[in-house]
């Protein structure tokens, strides 16, 4: 609860670092290699069972060192934030790691101060997911007849990016930030459809509460 509530934190607040030439490239160095090194540490706990150190790592690595106002560098903490979801996700807490997950790809308002999603939000939200994840698989099926879909398989270092066509936010065709593009989108609706789920249990409660009924 305190790794969720720390990275819930980090995504919510603004950074308030100042831009003011301080900022190095050796700086920005330093700082990726900070978070790919917590990242492996959490890897090679999850390997060996220590599950709450790899959430430990997981959350070091997914705090945003870098990202000012003016300049948007999160998309380095993608692949620790993953893991820390998924793994909260693996351990049954389906809550926490949605509030991460969500938060981290923006896919929709985080439920704080009233500034919720309805159903009828997160169902529309839900099917661009699904539509995303679809047109994904049909464009891959299309240049590898022989590819598989659906598995998230998490915490598997890969280079594949290395010979690649990357971009500055860490994209390419089948990668983003160091994620399997598939992975990312897989869990995108696997975590939408139980926070659809779970908000429709609570508008049924809500009514039944507002009507008198248990």
């Amino acid at each position: 609860e305190a790794a969720v509530n720390k990275v819930e934190n980090e995504l919510n607040e603004d950074n308030e670092s100042d831009d003011d030439g301080s900022w190095s490239f050796d700086i920005a160095i330093s700082s990726e290699l900070g978070i790919a090194t917590d990242n492996n540490r959490g890897i090679s706990f999850v390997l060996t069972g220590r599950v709450n150190e790899a959430l430990a790592a997981f959350e070091e690595a997914s705090i945003d060192r870098l990202s000012t106002k003016s300049r948007d560098m999160s998309w380095l903490l993608l692949r620790p934030r993953f893991n820390l979801a998924l793994l909260l996700w693996r351990e049954g807490h389906r809550n926490e790691a949605t509030k991460v997950w969500m938060g981290t790809r923006k896919l929709g308002p985080q439920a704080h101060e009233g500034n919720e999603c309805q159903t009828k939000d997160l169902s529309a939200i839900l099917q661009e997911a699904i539509s995303r994840h679809g047109l994904y698989c049909a464009k891959k099926t299309a240049s590898d007849p022989t590819c598989t879909h659906g598995l998230i398989t998490p915490w598997l270092p890969t280079d594949d990016t290395s010979s690649a066509s990357v971009s500055n936010t860490g994209e390419c065709a089948t990668h983003f930030s160091g994620v399997n593009m598939e992975q990312v989108l897989a869990f995108d609706v696997v975590v939408l459809q139980y926070a659809v789920s779970e908000r429709s249990k609570r508008e049924s409660r809500e009514i039944n509460s507002t009507f008198g009924r248990s």
